[in-house]
């Protein structure tokens, strides 16, 4: 055990014992046994028991080994270079089985707890914690203040030589389209386009066409396309495109991980496309501009994705006249100020063939976080996403719904929501849902969201912006 490690762990025992009534709980650090499934048992690094429930074993198992087997109001482990692998991927998925009401993971390090809290339906949510109070939900009345936990734990992995693991500070999406760059005086050229676009569907993935969206377009449908109207949706969003550029450069990450796509430049065979596919050379070129690749945390990913069962299309050379897909350019070209090396994961967004989902999505990119948060390194981290949300046929409800969801860490609604529409263009949608699963452990905030439509029968593209941090 670390110094770091004992800290969290003694300061948490003493946090929760001078809370908790003693007639009512008892807290075992390191003593208490937990039954798992294969009939031996597990000893946290710290558990809750209900005195009631202790009461009931040594009445009835005087003589017996104290292993419980009821559920436990709050089960901790704190992370350590040894087994905080193990205490994630085996000893988690052990403490979802026996049904325990709240599993903290301490990372005295990162100075982060994730949370899993058992849902009534008895899947599991997931937050993490950053700084402020962190409240137990079936410990009432109890708050563990993060600045108390941690302490100089800081200190301590520095002094003990401890090697300090890699953060992620920032996120930033943002959208891609036409509409973002060009005046409003050429937005009814996009409308007009939209005549003959093959990316127009209804919720359950029919293809439309735009008279039909004509015939049925909603009343007041004029107003949207005022040319004033589009004057002031445009300084909008070039107001909310400088405010995220703005917020990712002054939190300097030393590199970036994209959450992007390929959009038939790499793959042209929508029937063999890989629903997940990274690049993994050291550099690649956008316009002519050459820029890095960060090859070794690219790798680490790769190994942590294919340990989880993940099948990766690994490309490790392009083409010498083929640059980098769009969606990683508009990131180098758009969205940094500062060149940066990334790792760029490409997900199949767009074509129905091997077509992720949302909640698909969402996992993916908790997974990714959880690579990330494996990293041996020092460096920290931003997280992008850009593309969307809705495009062709604008659904502006359903955009604000992504949005709320997605700042609400609402993985059921995620799961909820209507997807077979989302292909072609608006799969970019996915690009945001796998980022926000990066950045669960952040606050996301919307900074804007312009529903610019482009044409009569509706059609546009829903523009948002958003941070985390």
């Amino acid at each position: 055990m670390t110094a770091a490690h004992g800290h969290a762990q003694v300061e948490l025992h003493r946090l929760l014992v001078t809370q908790l009534n003693p007639s009512e709980y008892v807290v075992h650090s390191n003593t208490g046994r937990l039954r798992i499934a294969a009939g031996t048992y597990y000893v946290p690094d710290l558990v809750v028991i209900p005195r009631s429930i202790q009461q009931r074993f040594l009445r009835e198992s005087p003589d017996r080994l104290e292993v419980y087997d009821a559920p436990m109001p709050l089960v901790v482990e704190v992370w350590s270079p040894s087994t905080g692998d193990y205490d994630v991927e085996e000893k988690l998925r052990e403490y979802h089985r026996r049904g325990d009401l709240e599993i903290w993971r301490i990372h005295p390090y990162e100075r982060t707890l994730t949370a899993w809290r058992r849902e009534p339906d008895g899947s599991y949510s997931e937050t993490r914690y950053h700084d402020g109070a962190v409240h137990p939900v079936g410990l009432a009345g109890v708050a563990v203040e993060l600045p108390s936990l941690f302490g100089s734990t800081h200190q301590l992995s520095e002094s003990a030589g401890v090697t300090m693991v890699a953060q992620i500070i920032v996120g930033a999406a943002v959208p891609r389209g036409p509409q973002l760059y060009n005046p409003p005086a050429q937005w009814p050229a996009y409308g007009e386009r939209d005549k003959t676009n093959p990316w127009l569907f209804d919720l359950k993935g029919s293809q439309l066409t735009y008279d039909g969206l004509l015939a049925n377009a909603v009343a007041g449908m004029a107003e949207r396309l005022d040319p004033s109207l589009w004057d002031r949706q445009f300084v909008s969003v070039t107001r909310a495109r400088q405010a995220v550029r703005d917020a990712f450069e002054r939190a300097g990450p030393d590199l970036v991980l994209v959450m992007g796509d390929d959009e038939r430049e790499l793959f042209l065979d929508d029937s063999t496309r890989p629903k997940l596919a990274i690049y993994r050379g050291s550099d690649w070129s956008w316009r002519g501009t050459v820029y890095p690749v960060a090859v070794a945390l690219t790798d680490h990913i790769i190994r942590h994705l294919r340990g989880t069962r993940y099948a990766i299309e690994v490309i490790e050379t392009l083409p010498d006249d083929q640059q980098m897909p769009h969606s990683f350019g508009n990131v180098y070209a758009n969205l940094m100020l500062t060149v940066r090396p990334i790792v760029p994961i490409m997900v199949n967004i767009h074509y129905p063939v091997n077509q992720t989902t949302p909640l698909e999505s969402y996992q993916l990119g908790q997974m990714v976080r959880r690579a990330l948060e494996s990293w041996p390194g020092p460096e920290k981290i931003g997280v992008a996403g850009n593309g969307g949300l809705s495009a062709g046929v604008l659904r502006e409800e359903l955009d604000r719904r992504i949005l709320e969801a997605l700042r609400t860490r609402d993985v059921t609604e995620l799961g909820s929501l209507p997807y077979k529409w989302i292909q072609g263009p608006t799969g970019e949608i996915y690009n945001w849902i796998g980022a926000a699963g990066v950045l669960e452990g952040l606050h996301m905030r919307v900074i804007d969201y312009i529903p610019a439509y482009r044409s009569p029968a509706g059609t546009g593209c829903g523009m948002a912006f958003a941070t985390w941090t």
